[in-house]
């Protein structure tokens, strides 16, 4: 390990936020909004569904932030592993905007349907 330039590899934390930190919390999304629908209802509010999907979106935006940040920090510092970390990196980017997408569309729904009409 290099101590003035810094690590040359990201640390595992950091890595596994990227790639799997927006899956997760997308997943924690459906689960959330699927058992605060009856609460919404009963209290003839959404703000609940709403709250979950903006901190569950902030979470997956950071994810994806740190995608960028192992592509392009770690994969720009040449070694034996540069491309496996830079596309490790995009792979990160891509489930974080990809569970952000989600997220974002599947809270819509709630701003402009009432979800206890039956």
């Amino acid at each position: 390990m290099n101590t003035i330039a810094g690590p040359r590899q990201p640390g595992f934390g950091l890595l596994s936020f990227s790639l799997f930190g927006g899956v997760a919390i997308w997943m924690v999304h459906l689960a959330a909004n699927s058992a605060l629908v009856s609460t919404s209802c009963a209290h003839h509010s959404t703000l609940l569904l709403n709250l979950s999907t903006a901190v569950t979106a902030v979470i997956a935006a950071l994810s994806a932030a740190a995608g960028a940040l192992v592509a392009r920090r770690y994969g720009s510092i040449p070694g034996p592993f540069q491309q496996r970390t830079r596309f490790l990196g995009f792979l990160g980017m891509f489930f974080g905007v990809a569970s952000l997408i989600l997220i974002l569309l599947e809270g819509a729904p709630v701003l402009v349907l009432n979800e206890c009409a039956r």
